[in-house]
């Protein structure tokens, strides 16, 4: 993350921790302002129109709070985990499940996404038709 050897490491490492969890609880706050603003037009999940937004701010609110997740365990994990090859491991498979949230996000919540990635990797399975066929019989 940072050189640990410098002197100033750790009001860097503070500083870019308070100023990402601050965005990310500004843009939460951002979020249920509009959530609030989409109930009071009435905008409810059973109206047609409105099922993509609410997916859009499920997705939005969830990445939000899985960033911030993150970011607080890779600035604080020292005080909360022991020092192991276990808290290391458990440290980057987050890392790397925080790569796949947006895209499992996408193929999870969004039917167009969703349907084109199963059309693309041939998981529906193909309907085949039966077709019979008879023999023309001739008599002469």
């Amino acid at each position: 993350m940072y050189d640990h050897s410098t002197p100033w490491y750790p009001m860097c490492s503070w500083s870019d921790f308070i100023w990402t969890t601050s965005l990310m609880a500004l843009s939460l706050l951002n979020y249920a302002f509009i959530i609030i603003k989409m109930n009071s037009l009435k905008l409810t999940s059973t109206n047609k129109s409105s099922s993509p937004e609410v997916r859009v701010c499920i997705q939005a609110v969830f990445l939000c709070v899985w960033c911030t997740f993150v970011q607080f365990h890779w600035h604080c994990r020292d005080y909360y985990m022991p020092d192991s090859r276990y808290s290391s491991f458990f440290s980057n498979f987050i890392w790397i499940v925080n790569c796949t949230t947006n895209p499992t996000l996408c193929l999870t919540i969004n039917p167009t996404i969703k349907a084109a990635f199963v059309d693309f990797t041939h998981l529906r399975k193909i309907k085949s038709k039966v077709v019979t066929v008879t023999p023309y019989l001739t008599t002469t």
